[in-house]
């Protein structure tokens, strides 16, 4: 194959043309793209899958999932009955406001270890609340029985846990930023320390 030089009136007819050869960068770009856009597609139809998928009953340890099965677990629907343990209350962030779910401003997202009925503790997401909100003196918990429907989920920014691009969680000062079950766990006093620290459940249902 002979490659010619263009010539002064190829150049000038293509620059003006709609349509051009794309450039080897652009290619490569956009395949990461796509690799990316594959990436996401799997997640969510796991995701979609994983939460159509028999509600998990859950009533003391062991847990059903562990350290060598816990992938099989994830964004399962999962119940679990207890009593809210306030006094090991645990606020993640600060998270910035969230419009399209009328959290118009900023805020934690608060953590609290569910006990169980045979003394372990599972951690709860109880979701996100404005700063003034989780200052008040009118902020009142009870200490009740509840039923907790939630997601089960590892956490967030598992594959950035050792990054030296973000902010550290640092439990002994009880300042946390990300979702990080086996750092929250740390705080909880919990007896099942290894197992409540592999997964957390975000509440959507009490």
């Amino acid at each position: 194959q002979v490659i010619y030089p263009a010539t002064e009136e190829d150049i000038e007819i293509l620059s003006e043309a709609d349509h051009r050869y794309i450039d080897p960068h652009e290619c490569e770009g956009n395949r990461g793209w796509l690799r990316r856009m594959k990436f996401k597609k799997e997640i969510i139809e796991k995701r979609h899958e994983r939460l159509n998928m028999p509600r998990i009953e859950v009533k003391g340890s062991p847990f059903p999932w562990n350290e060598s099965n816990l992938a099989d677990y994830e964004y399962r629907v999962v119940q679990v009955s207890g009593v809210y343990d306030h006094s090991k209350e645990i606020w993640v962030g600060p998270r910035p406001a969230q419009t399209p779910y009328e959290m118009k401003k900023p805020g934690y997202l608060v953590v609290t270890p569910l006990r169980l009925a045979d003394g372990s503790t599972i951690l709860v997401n109880r979701g996100m609340l404005a700063f003034e909100w989780l200052a008040s003196t009118e902020k009142k918990e009870t200490n009740e029985w509840v039923t907790v429907r939630g997601v089960l989920i590892p956490g967030e920014l598992m594959s950035f846990k050792k990054s030296m691009m973000r902010l550290r969680n640092n439990p002994a000062a009880r300042h946390f930023r990300y979702l990080v079950p086996d750092e929250l766990v740390e705080c909880v006093d919990a007896r099942n320390h290894t197992e409540a620290g592999l997964a957390l459940i975000n509440a959507y249902d009490v």
